[in-house]
């Protein structure tokens, strides 16, 4: 064998030794493109929903030991919601099956209520929605009554909105936005998936920035045709993530332009509570007036006496 062959018949073998197959996540094709423009305006059509009314399952988490891995998650309940723009909502939370009311809270945009029913730590707090009650928040976790009701006393109404109702992009001055595509590894689902199989999804990811500062990002999946929105994160002051929100689970059967997630889960690390809720589609009604009274939380005259008052704008 001629010297040169023999060199090259060595090299074939060793490139064959030092290579081969392994199982990689798979990547899923994409089915959607979009400029960035294509997705300020996908983001402001949401606000053609002016309001929205549901029953739903809600799940609330307590995620104040993630740092020790450990989350604690409360039994599933039934809820009603309500949402107007531009920052209203009222959510009624009740037990399943024998409908007993747990709480109710509620938020014009301006203040919020949050009323908490069963007797043993029957509580009535309210505050400014824009107020800053950390330290409160922390207080009323520690108090001996008002643990019982787990992460209830830290949800305010106005996260459960800015979850839903987004408000519209509009730049100029000192906002700016980009997008660019990321990709990310996840566990397959839907139809189809494999127990366990690893999949690799493109997204496109367009951040809204004041100043020097991200303020909001959102995530829309390239491998869906309508190119759905499926992540909102909220951040506050040096790029502190405020609010993380995933979306599922859109309703296939409406147009695309009012088509709604069905699961919305939302997470506030600094309260450290999430809330899942999963929205009935046959009950989901869009753009209904609702009343001004639909978004104020009172106490029932006949509680008076045997109930806590907590206004977080008090003196302490």
């Amino acid at each position: 064998m001629p010297k040169r062959a023999l060199v090259v018949l060595t090299l074939v073998s060793a490139s064959a030794c030092v290579s081969k197959r392994f199982e990689a996540p798979r990547l899923l094709p994409t089915t959607a493109a979009s400029s960035r423009d294509g997705l300020i305006e996908h983001v402001n059509r949401r606000r053609e929903v002016r309001s929205l009314t549901a029953a739903a399952e809600l799940s609330f988490e307590a995620l104040d030991k993630v740092e020790q891995g450990e989350a604690r998650r409360f039994r599933k309940t039934d809820a009603r919601l309500l949402l107007a723009r531009p920052a209203r909502v009222r959510l009624e939370i009740q037990l399943p099956l024998l409908k007993t009311s747990l709480a109710a809270m509620a938020s014009d945009g301006t203040r919020f209520q949050l009323l908490v029913h069963p007797v043993d730590y029957r509580a009535f707090i309210e505050g400014s929605a824009s107020g800053n009650y950390s330290d409160q928040a922390r207080k009323l976790a520690r108090d001996p009554l008002l643990r019982k009701a787990g992460p209830l006393v830290n949800v305010r109404p106005q996260h459960i909105a800015e979850a839903f109702l987004f408000e519209p992009i509009s730049l100029g001055d000192d906002r700016m936005a980009v997008s660019y595509e990321a990709r990310e590894t996840e566990v397959a689902t839907g139809p189809g998936a494999k127990r366990g199989e690893r999949v690799v999804r493109s997204y496109y990811v367009l951040d809204v920035i004041e100043g020097s500062e991200l303020r909001f990002r959102y995530w829309f999946d390239r491998t869906t045709p309508r190119l759905e929105l499926r992540r909102k994160q909220v951040y506050g002051p040096e790029g502190q993530l405020a609010t993380e929100v995933r979306f599922e689970q859109y309703e296939p059967n409406r147009p695309e332009r009012e088509s709604f997630p069905t699961f919305v889960r939302l997470e506030r690390p600094k309260e450290a509570y999430a809330i899942s809720l999963t929205l009935k589609p046959e009950s989901i009604t869009l753009n209904r007036d609702l009343p001004e009274t639909a978004f104020v939380v009172t106490v029932p005259a006949e509680w008076e006496g045997s109930i806590r008052r907590i206004n977080l704008d008090a003196p302490h």
